[in-house]
């Protein structure tokens, strides 16, 4: 794509389509746009726009993180973003999980400590892994008020969770 800020792709299983966000936000405001687009570029279309904050939260997302994840039957797409207002500092970044049939978003995961999360669905088709999805946990890091990382843990300090698509372990 020739857009400027998108962001996080992923292929669906079938190659068909190449899901995306278009990251207009800032810390607190702005928008970031789900979009999708054929591999030959044709079809290109914006499924939704999030200028508000997230269902039955305060949050609004920024600062998109480039890494992001397809379920196995292309029917949801994770991405990770900082969820700070652009005044508190270590506020927290957290993981958004789209339901590309109903067209929805819901934040299932947020804190301090997940500002490199590393998304992966699982890629079985089996009903109940294709639900499962591999996060990565930073213990001990700081941001600043726009989540610029002023302090990174790796290492010993990090770990992975597996979890299912609605937040659970």
């Amino acid at each position: 794509t020739d857009e400027l800020q998108a962001n996080a792709p992923a292929l669906t299983p079938d190659g068909t389509w190449v899901y995306y966000l278009v990251d207009r936000s800032v810390p607190g405001g702005g928008a970031v746009d789900l979009k999708r687009v054929r591999l030959d570029g044709a079809g290109r279309e914006t499924l939704m726009v999030i200028d508000h904050p997230l269902p039955g939260t305060h949050f609004r997302p920024s600062r998109i993180y480039p890494l992001s994840t397809i379920s196995s039957d292309g029917t949801r797409y994770a991405a990770a973003a900082y969820l700070g207002d652009g005044q508190t500092p270590n506020a927290p970044w957290g993981l958004m999980l789209f339901d590309l049939l109903k067209n929805t978003v819901e934040l299932i995961v947020q804190g301090s400590s997940w500002c490199n999360i590393h998304p992966q669905f699982c890629r079985s088709a089996d009903p109940e892994a294709k639900h499962w999805i591999m996060i990565q946990e930073n213990h001990g890091n700081t941001c600043d008020t726009a989540g610029n990382i002023v302090s990174y843990v790796s290492g010993a300090g990090a770990d992975i969770h597996l979890i299912r698509d609605d937040g659970t372990p």
